[in-house]
Formats: C-alpha cells, sequence, structure tokens
C-alpha cells in the first residue's frame, strides 16, 4: 500500500482500476470454457455498432450494386448445361415450394426462361431443417476456374456468406433450375458454384461498408476459448481440438496406397504427432491383439465374437474352434477343449518372431523344422503353421552354412571343348508352343553348328517319333553339310530312345552326347 500511495503522489502517474467480475459456465457446442462477461457497457455498445452485420433476421432487400459481381464464364460458350429434376418426395415438394416463395419474395431468384437447367436436391441440417441446394455439376464441368486463392485453414479468420454478393446479369441464365411450379434463376449468388469460395474472399478484402452480414447464430462473443475447425483459439494460443485427438488415436490401419496418402498427410500436419511405442516385454497382449487387425479373416473373426455380430454361413463351421479370453483369440480342436492355443496373424511381424525364438533364440538350437513347430504347436496357432515354420528353417542363415547335406551331390559343371571346325559338332532341340500350320507341323526341331552358329530349323509334329527325327537329320543336315563327329542334345525323350535314333547315327559312325 505505501508503494501504491507514493505512485499516486507523483503528477506523472495514472491511476488505473480493475473490477473483478465472478463468471457463470454456460455449454456452447463450440465454446469449452465459461463466457467472459467483461463490463455491460462495453458489450452494448459493440452490439449496437454491429447490430446491422450480425443479425439472425434474413436480408429483405437485394444487396447494393458493387464493383465486384460474381461471374460464371464458360469454357464453351455456345453449349448450355442441361440436366432434368431429380424425383422428389411429397415433403420435399411441399419444402421446395416454400422456400422458392420466400426467395422470390426477398428478389434471390426471378423466372426464368434460359437454357440452362440444373436439378434442385435437399440436405438435411443439424437442427432438422432442410437446405435446398441446386446441383450445378454440370455447369461447374464448363465454367472456367478462378485462381483466385483461397486462405489455408491456419489462416482463416472468417466464414462464409452468399446471398450478400450479386450475380452478373449476363450470367444469371446460367444458374436456373427447375421445379414442378416453374423455371427460375438466381440473383444473388448461390451455393453450390464452382467460383464461389473464390470470389467471396474477394468480397471479404473489401470494407466493412459493404453490407456483408453473418448470422448471429453462427457466432460467438466474449469467450475465452473457441472451437474452429478442429483447433481451440484462446489467450494461450492455437491448440488442437481433443476430439480431433481422439479420432486420429483411432484412426484404422491403412488398407490401400489411398488410405496410407491420407493418413500421411495427416502425419505431415502443423501439429505434431508423438507416436507411442509400447515395451515388447509388457504389452505382449497388446501387440498380438493388434496383430488381428493386419489379417482380415481374422479380424472378421474375432469382431464377430467380440460384438456377438450374426456369423456368416461361409465361417459358420469353422468359427466354433475359436474363443475369447481376457481380450485374446483362442484356437482348439474340439468345441471347448483343454488343447487352446493363442491365436497369431500369420501376416504379422510378430508370427515370425515367435517362430525366430523357438528356432534360433537363446533356449534352442536350431532345431529342425518339424520340432520347431512341435514346440511352438501347444501354445500358438493360425493358418498353415507347418509351412510358415519350415520357411523360416529352410532360410535360416546359420542353417544353412553350418548343417550337413541331406541330398545328393549335384554334378560339376564342365564346359564343350571347342570345335574343330565347321559342322563337326552340332547341337539339337525342340521348340514347341507354335501354332499347328496347314501341313499339320506344330514343333520345330533347331540344329545349330557350334562353331559357325549356322542353324537349321525343320518343321515337324510333336507326334514324331525318334526314328522320324533322326531320318529329318539325315535329309535335312547331313546330304548337306556331311556327318559331324558330335551331337550335344537334352534329355529329350526322342532323343533317349536309342533304338531308334541312335541306330541311323551308329551305322553313320556318330557319337550323340546328351544334357541336361
Amino acid at each position: 500500500m505505501r508503494a501504491v500511495r507514493r505512485n499516486l503522489k507523483n503528477v506523472d502517474n495514472y491511476p488505473l482500476l480493475l473490477f473483478v467480475q465472478s463468471v457463470e459456465v454456460k455449454e456452447n457446442n463450440n465454446v469449452l470454457e465459461e463466457p467472459y462477461d467483461g463490463v455491460d457497457g462495453i458489450r452494448k455498445k459493440i452490439h449496437e455498432e454491429f447490430r446491422d452485420g450480425v443479425t439472425n433476421d434474413q436480408p429483405t432487400d437485394l444487396p447494393p450494386q458493387r464493383d465486384l459481381t460474381h461471374r460464371l464464364i464458360c469454357i464453351e460458350p455456345t453449349k448450355s448445361t442441361y440436366r432434368r429434376q431429380y424425383k422428389s418426395s411429397y415433403s420435399e415438394k411441399q419444402e421446395l415450394n416454400k422456400q422458392v416463395d420466400e426467395l422470390l419474395k426477398l428478389g434471390f431468384i426471378k423466372p426464368s426462361s434460359s437454357p440452362f437447367n440444373s436439378p434442385v436436391l435437399f440436405v438435411k441440417k443439424k437442427d432438422g431443417s432442410m437446405k435446398m441446394c441446386v446441383d450445378y455439376g454440370l455447369l461447374n464441368n464448363n465454367t472456367v476456374k478462378n485462381k483466385f486463392p483461397i486462405p489455408r485453414i491456419d489462416e482463416l479468420i472468417t466464414c462464409f456468406g452468399g446471398a450478400s454478393v450479386r450475380i452478373a446479369e449476363d450470367d444469371m441464365e446460367k444458374t436456373a433450375f427447375s421445379t414442378d411450379y416453374g423455371h427460375y434463376e438466381w440473383v444473388v449468388m448461390s451455393f453450390g458454384l464452382t467460383n464461389t469460395p473464390s470470389t467471396f474472399q474477394r468480397t471479404q478484402r473489401l470494407s466493412k461498408n459493404t453490407t456483408l452480414i453473418a448470422k448471429k447464430k453462427k457466432c460467438s462473443f466474449y469467450f475465452k476459448t473457441l472451437g474452429f475447425l478442429g483447433h481451440l483459439i484462446s489467450s494461450r494460443g492455437i491448440q488442437t481440438d481433443p476430439a480431433e485427438i481422439d479420432k486420429i488415436k483411432s484412426w484404422p490401419i491403412p488398407k490401400n496406397a489411398k488410405d496410407a496418402q491420407s493418413f500421411l498427410g495427416l502425419a505431415d500436419y502443423d501439429f505434431t504427432i508423438q507416436y507411442l511405442r509400447y515395451p515388447d516385454e509388457e504389452n505382449e497382449v497388446k501387440r498380438i491383439i493388434q496383430s488381428y487387425e493386419e489379417d482380415n479373416e481374422t479380424k472378421e473373426i474375432y469382431d464377430i465374437l467380440e460384438e456377438n455380430l450374426p456369423i456368416p454361413k461361409s465361417i459358420h463351421n469353422h468359427i466354433k474352434h475359436y474363443s475369447i479370453e481376457d481380450n485374446l483369440l483362442y484356437f482348439s480342436v474340439v468345441k471347448g477343449g483343454n488343447d487352446r492355443r493363442i491365436v497369431v496373424s500369420p501376416k504379422s511381424t510378430l508370427a515370425q518372431e515367435i517362430i525366430g525364438n523357438a528356432h534360433d533364440g537363446n533356449s534352442a538350437s536350431h532345431f529342425g523344422y518339424f520340432k520347431t513347430y512341435v514346440r511352438l504347436h501347444p501354445m500358438f496357432y493360425w493358418p498353415n503353421m507347418l509351412k510358415s515354420v519350415k520357411r523360416y528353417c529352410q532360410r535360416c542363415t546359420v542353417c544353412q552354412k553350418t548343417k550337413p547335406e541331406t541330398t545328393g551331390q549335384r554334378g560339376l559343371f564342365s564346359p564343350l571343348p571347342i570345335p574343330e571346325g565347321r559342322w563337326t559338332d552340332i547341337s539339337l532341340d525342340f521348340v514347341t508352343g507354335v501354332p499347328r500350320c496347314k501341313n499339320g507341323h506344330d514343333m520345330i526341331l533347331v540344329v545349330v553348328d557350334r562353331f559357325t552358329k549356322m542353324a537349321h530349323f525343320i518343321p515337324t509334329r510333336k507326334t514324331a517319333t525318334a526314328e522320324q527325327c533322326a531320318k529329318l537329320m539325315v535329309d535335312n543336315c547331313f546330304k548337306l553339310h556331311g556327318i559331324p563327329k558330335r551331337m550335344v542334345s537334352d534329355n529329350d525323350i526322342e532323343f533317349l530312345v536309342h533304338q531308334y535314333f541312335s541306330q541311323p547315327l551308329i551305322t553313320l559312325k556318330q557319337k550323340e552326347r546328351t544334357e541336361s
């Protein structure tokens, strides 16, 4: 108090009086904290100053003529877009008649004889009332897009409005719509037109004297914290709405590329998303439950048993082997038996970790796949479990390096000797799978000289015998180039039947060599 008195005695200082008033908590959809009453006189003054700009009453006349009007410039000016009216119910027709009469009285629409037409439909609002909308899809596709920049969400500070802006006189006919009671066109800017946001943003740049009206019931005054486009705006700054955070926590696992792109776009937003990492040793149960999301079949069974949903006929006989206890899915061969095993999704990484611990863990000794399977079988289950274990053991690097070979030794590869001259060494094989020609040939016998790479392509049939193949060699190759010293072929049946194929070659003192 002494300091206050001392400051008051100084003529250069001015006193400042602060009044503290209690507040009352009120509920509001967009408000999370109590309203700030402030001084009644200041509040009344603000209300009086902006009384004409913030009201729940509909405008009683058209907006004034401004320099800015909404334009609809068509890509194809000679093309008029016309779409028939949608089918509507009796209640919708009554509501349409009522809203059209109101718009006619306000002067927002007028009777039309335009060649354009767009159908009318209704959208239900949160309060249960019906909002009349016009489907301008065809017109928007034929409209030149206005590239005036739309504000970002993090920069947006105003709401939208439409009936405060006129449409250019030349473009009114393009907004025509039809009802059962007549053909009309808009005089003021309507909801659904492609360039409406850009036009309104231009209008926002004008002064407040342009007679723009905001709906009072959509505005909030004297609040410390407001909900706005998924954010909470207060004196403490901008925060994320807790309701939006709950949506992120319950975000489903992406099932395709489009879902993944949507989630990555969310993860790159202004606010940092902290991904929780659960320790494996403390949350094995949670990891098992999360693995169900990675397999559609397992997830379907889990959801049916968890939520008591109707059982589809396709899995009616199969689902009787499953049960849920403590949020875990169990499998048993006999319904209600004691051989229950924990179900793990085969597509999850957890299944591979389980096999790894049983095969090459600290208590394992790199057993074979069947012994590894026997260790896992009493505790876990997933479809084709034995195949998964076998595939893992076959790919184990330690087993491949240290365990002895159980199959026969492979033969050594040896290169063929270099030919001495032309047509002394030849190779032959068949080309199959070719279309049948008019002569009935559906296979080609290929004979290649290994020295010059010259080749003969001899047409034949799949039904050709070994003796016929030997005759083709004599008629098409040997009579032209002489008898080769060596022939190389694969283990085809025609070449292996020596009684018929090799006998003519032995007569000609020919050596044959088969290669696999």
